[in-house]
């Protein structure tokens, strides 16, 4: 499974990230996304862009309609799940 992040500041392309993870019978293009936003927001973090303004693009309308709680999240036995209480991604 790979995910890819790019991260713009006034247009100007100041991250290309793209990392490959081992393969495994619970990844899905869901987790994918899940693993990209969560790449670009540390990223973000260490960075110091915390106080920022962020725009986050994705062309996942599971991971926008789930961030913006506008879509439930199914309980899952492993894997990654959003946090909503401590809004933060978690694996198990």
């Amino acid at each position: 499974m790979g995910i890819g992040v790019i991260i713009k500041d006034n247009n100007d392309i100041i991250l290309e990230l793209h990392k490959e993870y081992p393969a495994n019978p619970e990844n899905s293009n869901n987790c994918a996304e899940y693993i990209a936003l969560q790449e670009c927001l540390k990223w973000l973090l260490e960075c110091g862009y915390a106080d920022d303004k962020i725009l986050i693009k994705s062309d996942s309308q599971l991971l926008i309609n789930q961030c913006l709680n506008i879509w439930g999240i199914k309980p899952i036995s492993e894997g990654i799940r959003f946090n909503k209480k401590h809004n933060k991604i978690e694996y198990y």
